[in-house]
């Protein structure tokens, strides 16, 4: 039997605890919850609230932002620019809103796991309506407030964090034995039914287990949200015939939160459109993407107003889902989100490879437990290399340069070199794919 969802589940004696604690700072949460909950399930009802939210984002950034201060007479979304990641952390203090005192707001910051660090303000109101928005997505996958979850994370969390969250965490600094093991026991004590992780480092943890013979009917785990990396349908597959969870991917950045989940019916992403509106504009120009065309996602942040996000060019890519196929007519939803441009391989007749398509090319369906990880390099446009950490029965070198020949190019230099670490960048994560041609 399905446990209940939504904000009536946080009345239990379990989550008194939080729900006391937000009440002593305002409802903050709670409140956000709320607004998110009534809007998203009920899109009918909200289809016209786009016009009132931007309107009072809009009217606030002129008022109190040098930068958007020459925008004062704008009439519409489209009377503002398109700005990349890189132009607000040159001119930051030109998006900082003179409304508030810098020093007394809260301040998110991530290291660029595509070598852009960057940080932003936070009002408290942003900071809980982040919290609100990945509770209600959690929960729109099966975790319940108070449940005890398993997190795969970089980013250490104190121990009454954990605590109050009923959380267990594994950091994935080092994979090793060690890591792998502590990972494999964790899973096979049966307490945790819910996680969140990143997939590549899920990935190698999984198939540890299957190395062991470990099936489905040895884990609790039913359902995982994945994010801050492109998965592939292999992945889903292993993690599902190995561990038997249910996948769900989950689209969200720092600087904003949470912009779009995975539904479980229709296996497309709904946008969370009651905090943000979102774009689709085509690679080259800043006009709206044809249907059926991959392009440029832009976020305008609803609840930005330290750092007014208006028309913020994320760097990754997707595409709509048709009309005909999405769950609601008022929802909308992306498919294909395959990260950022740079996460490409360009073949050497100039066409961009999916990530995808790279690691069905590793042919990981039939040799996955001979390989524990891996990272794709491009150095320029036709030197490739392959980092492997692989099993000592590995024997399948010859197949694999087959299959990436045949997609990148036959006049692709690819080079297979096997490691025992692949490095993490300072986000912690470790790409799949490097394409340092891009940046060329």
């Amino acid at each position: 039997m399905q446990k209940q969802q939504g904000y009536r589940a946080f009345f239990s004696p379990r989550r008194n605890m939080f729900l006391l604690h937000d009440f002593f700072k305002g409802s903050l949460l709670l409140e956000n919850y709320k607004d998110i909950e009534k809007k998203f399930n009920n899109p009918d009802e909200h289809v016209n609230d786009l016009s009132l939210l931007t309107q009072r984002l809009f009217d606030h950034a002129v008022n109190t932002t040098q930068y958007y201060r020459s925008f004062s007479g704008y009439k519409s979304l489209n009377d503002f620019p398109v700005l990349p990641k890189n132009q607000i952390r040159e001119n930051y203090q030109q998006f900082l809103s003179s409304q508030f005192k810098s020093e007394e707001l809260p301040v998110r910051s991530t290291s660029g796991s595509c070598g852009e660090p960057f940080k932003i303000h936070f009002t408290k109101n942003k900071l809980k309506r982040q919290n609100a928005e990945v509770l209600f997505f959690n929960e729109k996958a099966g975790y319940i407030l108070g449940d005890p979850f398993l997190q795969i994370r970089i980013h250490p969390k104190s121990k009454l964090a954990l605590f109050m969250q009923n959380s267990v965490m594994l950091i994935p600094s080092q994979i090793d034995e060690e890591w792998l093991e502590n990972g494999r026991n964790i899973l096979l004590s049966k307490k945790h039914k819910f996680m969140v992780c990143y997939p590549s480092s899920f990935l190698p943890l999984v198939m540890y287990c299957q190395e062991k013979g470990d099936t489905p009917d040895k884990f609790a785990l039913e359902n995982i949200v994945t994010s801050a990396e492109v998965i592939t349908e292999s992945m889903r597959s292993l993690f599902k015939s190995v561990i038997g969870c249910n996948v769900h991917d989950r689209y969200a950045t720092l600087e904003t939160g949470v912009l779009a989940h995975e539904c479980i019916r229709c296996g497309h992403y709904h946008v969370n459109f009651p905090s943000y509106h979102l774009e689709l504009l085509k690679l080259d120009s800043d006009e709206p993407v044809d249907p059926g065309e991959l392009g440029r996602i832009v976020i305008t942040d609803f609840n930005s107003f330290a750092v007014p996000l208006i028309r913020y060019d994320i760097g990754d890519l997707a595409e709509w889902v048709g009309k005909e196929d999405l769950c609601h007519p008022h929802m909308p939803a992306i498919k294909q989100i395959v990260g950022r441009k740079d996460d490409y391989i360009i073949a050497t007749n100039g066409s961009m490879v999916n990530p995808a398509a790279i690691f069905e090319a590793l042919a990981f369906r039939d040799y996955s437990e001979q390989i524990n990880q891996y990272q794709f390099i491009q150095h320029d446009k036709t030197n490739f290399e392959l980092l492997l950490i692989v099993k000592p029965d590995f024997n399948n070198k010859a197949v694999i340069l087959e299959n990436l020949s045949k997609l990148i190019g036959g006049d692709a230099n690819i080079q297979i070199k096997y490691v025992k670490t692949i490095p993490k960048l300072s986000s912690g994560k470790r790409p799949v794919i490097i394409n340092h041609h891009n940046k060329n």
